[in-house]
């Protein structure tokens, strides 16, 4: 029995060796197996990891590449918005070369991303690197079209802004589209659009209401002499005392109200508060050396007068953020002021009485308001003597008075300029106000970079020497009250640059006595009254270069004089109710389109005599008389056509019509004669023989009237066409009955040229409106870029 049971022992040990051996080698499976699944995953992750950093550096340069996409795209789109916002053609047509250059630029030069590949988010740059990583590429991808409509063309193209990757574990390239389109618009000829005249900005009356009377009460005395205290009534008093000739006080945080100053001769002042009201005069007496320097962070206001008298060519200094005077403010003889502001509020009178030239009165400040007050304070601007005022930072200038500038004598040779956005010189309450005035030896530079409004302007400098300028984008003289209201007037000797685009003259421009000189540069639009010219006056009118040009006045007429000199150019168009000038006077006008709406009258004239227009149309009568010089009508852009409808006479006098496509003398008439009292006649006369000469070329002429006197003395009327090579069309109302020179209602001399058989008369034709080439028929062109939708493509791995 015990050997089986240690058989059995030995029996079931060797059967627990094999179990064991058994889970062992399932053991060893399970952990060969769980090796292999381990490896599996760890290879997995590091594949995806791998493929997640190939994917994060393409798109990082993508990413990167988008910045030069947006910068380029920028850059295109600023100069879109220059086209659009071109002023002229040649400004329109400069502009679009820039843009479609820039998109070419674009096209033809590939910015490239540089970098290295085995840290690329870190090392991108345009500006170069270890390996190239990608191109940020410009494509057409349609081809532009030309569509066209009417007087509409447009050209359209389809663009793609692509970032391309390459060098990199795995490309993953972008693309953006925006189309270009250019769309030119042709206009129809017609009537010019006049500019609409701008409002005046309504004076400001947001002042600081008066708050001081909360305000500590201050005093500022001498105790004993020269020495002053400032005491500030507090509990307990702050007081200050002058020490060796100079008062500081700072009180930087408090608002004080000063009831009373007085002053010694020598002492300096430094006030330094956050806001200060003077509540009574500044002191007057014992400031002979005196300078006072004030200073509010926020508020500085005088109540009482402020006349600042002699004081040994001292200088005080004002600064605030607001500066008001109540009471007007006068800077006497020898004396000067230094303000900085945003705003400076003067009441009543604004008197620079400095006179002298060596002292520079310093005003820095955003917006001044000169008020207009009733108590006999018209809110006037004046600069007298040798005054000089230096103005800074100035935006916008209120006078309701009068701004007057008084040099009074020439050997100080002054020059006020004032530099502005806006100067309003336009009080509606007082019919005195609202006036330039600039008197004899002064001269003024007024600089506005938008508008000047002013109700009238009256210049007499008295001196060629002295040009006084006046520029700004537009001029409104305005007025509405009295015959001054809107009136220029230009003195004796008087030199005067206007330098403006659009200038509107509600009222009449008048020359006096001798020597004016009055010169328009850069006009785009001018509209006025008469034009009243008085002795040995020069008109010179500049239109701005590649405008379209225009000017609209009333009559244009001598006062009492000869010896005018009338110089008028580069117009679109000129129109005017009447143009009259005489002895030893000229004239040059050059226009696209010259039109008088009254009677054209030239007497005893020198040359220039000149002519030169597209189209010229007289309502009036046209009279030409003992002209001292040839007159000489020129063709413009190739075209020359002249009406002249109210009736034409000459006599004793030399004219020549150069290169005419159409010539129509007179109008038919009714007998009853037209509005200028005649029916459209022709009449030329001379006193003795060949003492007159009407040379046309053209190839067609008409005399398209009933009535034609010509002297019983020979006369000098050469007709031919346009050129050698045109033949002329001779168009009489009044047909050929017999002999040569025998027409009905013809009197005088005969034409001997004139052919001797009958011919059916063709009435001309003339445009009606007569509109200038250049009011219409112009083009407009504008762009258009219009983003797409952004796409990221496969390119490969």
């Amino acid at each position: 029995m015990e050997i089986r049971i240690k058989e059995k022992l030995k029996n079931q040990k060797g059967s627990s060796l094999a179990f064991v051996l058994i889970i062992g080698m399932v053991i060893l499976m399970m952990v060969a197996s769980l090796l292999a699944v381990a490896n599996s995953d760890f290879t997995f992750t590091q594949q995806t990891v791998e493929s997640r950093q190939a994917y994060i550096d393409a798109k990082s340069v993508i990413e990167f590449g988008k910045i030069e996409i947006k910068t380029r795209e920028n850059n295109l789109k600023q100069l879109r918005d220059k086209v659009n916002a071109s002023k002229d053609e040649a400004e329109l047509k400069t502009n679009i070369t820039a843009l479609e250059n820039t998109i070419s630029n674009y096209e033809s030069n590939p910015a490239v991303i540089y970098g290295n590949v085995d840290n690329v988010a870190a090392t991108l740059s345009f500006q170069g690197g270890a390996n190239e990583l990608g191109k940020v590429i410009l494509e057409e991808q349609v081809a532009g079209t030309t569509n066209t409509s009417g007087t509409t063309s447009s050209q359209s193209a389809n663009y793609i802004f692509k970032v391309e990757t390459e060098n990199l574990r795995r490309l993953l390239d972008y693309k953006i589209d925006f189309d270009y389109v250019k769309t030119t618009t042709t206009g129809t000829s017609g009537s010019f659009v006049i500019p609409t005249v701008p409002l005046a900005p309504v004076t400001p009356t947001n002042k600081p209401a008066d708050n001081s009377g909360m305000w500590t009460k201050t005093e500022i005395n001498v105790t004993s002499w020269p020495t002053t205290q400032c005491i500030i009534y507090e509990n307990p008093n702050l007081v200050f005392t002058s020490k060796n000739k100079v008062l500081d006080v700072g009180a930087t945080d408090k608002s004080i109200r000063i009831d009373k100053f007085s002053w010694a001769n020598d002492p300096i002042l430094n006030l330094n508060a956050k806001n200060i009201c003077i509540n009574t005069d500044m002191p007057t007496g014992n400031t002979e050396g005196a300078s006072f320097n004030i200073t509010a962070t926020d508020e500085l206001r005088f109540e009482g007068s402020y006349k600042q008298g002699y004081n040994q060519n001292k200088i005080n200094k004002l600064k605030a953020k607001t500066i008001i005077f109540e009471q007007g403010l006068e800077i006497g003889s020898n004396t000067g002021i230094d303000i900085e502001c945003e705003t400076l509020w003067i009441k009543g009178d604004f008197i620079v009485n400095t006179n002298n030239k060596v002292i520079l009165n310093r005003i820095k400040a955003k917006n001044i308001i000169i008020e207009n007050v009733s108590n006999q304070k018209d809110g006037n601007l004046t600069i007298n003597g040798a005054s000089v005022v230096q103005w800074e930072n100035l935006e916008n200038l209120w006078v309701e008075g009068n701004l007057n500038f008084d040099n009074w004598s020439a050997a100080n040779n002054i020059e006020n300029k004032i530099s502005a956005k806006n100067i309003i010189i336009n009080e509606t309450q007082n019919n005195k106000n609202g006036g330039l005035n600039v008197s004899s030896h002064s001269k003024i530079n007024l600089l506005c970079s938008e508008n000047l409004w002013v109700k009238s302007i009256d210049i007499e400098t008295n001196d060629l020497s002295l040009v006084s300028n006046i520029k700004a984008a537009q001029i409104i003289i305005d007025g509405t009250k009295s015959k001054k209201d809107g009136s220029v007037i230009i003195g004796d000797k008087t030199d005067v640059i206007w330098d403006v685009t659009n200038y509107w003259l509600n009222g009449d421009m008048t020359t006096k006595s001798t020597k004016s000189t009055q010169e328009f540069r850069n006009i785009t639009y001018l509209s006025a009254g008469n034009l009243n010219l008085d002795d040995d006056s020069q008109l010179s009118i500049t239109g701005a270069a590649n405008k379209k040009n225009h000017m609209v006045v009333g009559a244009i007429r001598p006062v009492n004089s000869n010896d005018i000199h009338l110089n008028i150019s580069n117009l679109c168009s000129f129109t005017c109710a009447g143009l009259a000038l005489n002895w030893d006077s000229s004239l040059v006008l050059d226009a696209s389109i010259i039109k008088i709406n009254g009677d054209f009258n030239l007497d005893g004239m020198k040359s220039p005599i000149e002519l030169t227009c597209e189209y010229f149309d007289c309502s009036g009568k046209t009279t030409i008389n003992n002209l001292q010089g040839i007159m000489n009508f020129n063709q413009k852009n190739n075209e020359l056509n002249l009406r002249f409808y109210g009736g034409y006479q000459q006599n004793n006098s030399t004219v020549n019509i150069n290169s005419a496509d159409k010539v129509i003398f007179g109008s038919p008439g009714n007998g009853k004669g037209n509005s200028y009292g005649n029916d459209g006649d022709l009449i030329l006369t001379q006193y003795n023989p060949h003492t007159l000469k009407l040379n046309v070329k053209a190839d067609a002429i008409y005399f398209d009237t009933n009535t034609i006197n010509f002297p019983s003395t020979p006369v000098d009327f050469v007709f031919s066409g346009k050129n050698s090579a045109n033949t002329a069309i001779f168009n009489i109302k009044t047909q050929v009955l017999g002999k040569v020179g025998d027409y009905t209602n013809v009197s005088g001399n005969t034409i001997q040229s004139l052919p001797v058989t009958s011919t059916t008369y063709t009435a001309p034709t003339w445009p009606d409106p007569l509109n200038c080439p250049c009011t219409g028929g112009g083009s407009s062109t504008t762009v258009t870029i219009t983003d797409g939708l952004e796409e990221y493509y496969k390119g490969g791995v």
